[in-house]
Parts: structure tokens; sequence; C-alpha cells
């Protein structure tokens, strides 16, 4: 309610704890073994905390957490809590497992970018993008380009959102030959529509008003997209 100070009210229930659910009991602060159902203890001010349960990957590749109010929308058992305390756990586990791995993914991609990015500038960089990297620099941006540059003179970097749909029809040839041979060098090309203008709808979604066609090239050095347009 509007105006209205926190309510600091948690519902306390003792009851029997059947083998499947020891898994979700824990000690409080006064050493009592405990289950924690939709709340995670109070903060200073004695307000209830959320309790963190999504997990995803921030700005700097690491795990983070959100935090959510868990609400029932009708009173229920001990049992029916139990049940959805555990299957949450479990779910966010998984979340947590899958988020991991995402991680670990990233950290490798990153790895592998990395130890390229040095062999290709040792190699084909500029003197001034050899100094940078060598001064410590980060030089991702100014490597990505030179590279471009060495390797597809005629995309640039896109910049925009990556609105775009596959182009299935009134395809010139020669952009379908153009299209292959980039496959075949090992970039992931297509012909597309870039959506410029656009109206969002609540049932359809994107309605594009403007379009212009192109040749995108995605996860060019699995950082960023490229595109040609035609």
């Amino acid at each position: 309610m509007e105006g209205s100070s926190p309510i600091s009210a948690v519902k306390c229930i003792e009851t029997e704890v059947e083998d499947g659910y020891k898994g979700l009991v824990q000690l409080n602060d006064e050493g009592e073994a405990v289950i924690y159902v939709g709340f995670d203890g109070f903060d200073e001010e004695n307000n209830p905390i959320k309790m963190a349960y999504n997990y995803y990957l921030d700005d700097n590749i690491k795990i983070t957490s959100d935090y959510r109010f868990f609400f029932f929308d009708e009173f229920t058992n001990v049992e029916y809590l139990l049940r959805w305390k555990q299957e949450h756990d479990e779910y966010f586990n998984l979340l947590y497992d899958l988020t991991k791995n995402n991680l670990a993914n990233l950290k490798y991609k990153e790895k592998v970018f990395n130890s390229v990015k040095f062999t290709w500038i040792s190699e084909f960089g500029s003197e001034e993008l050899k100094a940078r990297l060598n001064e410590g620099h980060n030089v991702d941006e100014n490597y990505i380009f030179e590279r471009l540059v060495e390797e597809l003179p005629d995309f640039d970097v896109y910049y925009g959102s990556q609105l775009w749909q596959e182009k299935e029809d009134k395809v010139d040839r020669k952009h379908l030959v153009e299209v292959k041979k980039l496959r075949r060098s090992g970039y992931d090309a297509k012909i597309v529509e870039v959506i410029e203008v656009y109206e969002e709808d609540d049932f359809f979604g994107i309605i594009p008003i403007k379009t212009k066609d192109a040749i995108v090239i995605e996860n060019y050095l699995d950082k960023v997209a490229l595109v040609k347009y035609i």
C-alpha cells in the first residue's frame, strides 16, 4: 500500500521434516535447524530480505544474482511449502550451474581470442598496434579494425541492435555466390533485410516499416557483427 511502512512479519511453523527435505535445512544465527521458505532473514532496519535466486552474468562476466519476493495466492500447508521450496532450490541450482558453465565457456572464448589476437598482431599488425599491445593497453577495438580492413575491406562493424530478418526471395545471384564463398572461408554469413524503422505491436511484435538489404557476418572473431549493404 502506497505510503505504508514495511511490515516485518514471518510465520513460523514447527513440524517434523521428512528425510527427502533434510537437504533444505540450515542453521540460523541461534544455531537452530530451520527451513526458510520465501524468506532470507532481516536487514539492519528489520525488513525482510528478499531471496537471492536468479543468477546471470553481469558486464564484468561475473555471476551475480537478482532478488525476488515470492507470494502465494492462497493459504497452503507445510507439505506444499516444503515441496515448493525443494523444487525451486533444484531449479535455481540448475540455473546456477548453467550460468557457471556459460561463464566458463565465455572465459575460454576470451582466452582463445586473446591468443589469436596476440599471434595476428605479432605477424600482421601495424607498428603502432604492436607498440600499444606491448605497453599493456586494451587494443581489442584496434585489432578488430585492422584485421577487418585486411580480411574483409568491403564490410563494416555493425553497431545497431541487430534487428534483421533473413531474406528469402528476390536475392541477386552474385550475392548468393558471395555468401557461399564467405561460408566456405568459415564466416557466418547470410543475406538479410536490416530493419531500420519499425513499429511494435502487442500481438505481432516488431513490424518492419523500412528495411535495407545487406550481407551480414555474425560473430566475427566471436566479438562483433559485420555488415555490407547491397
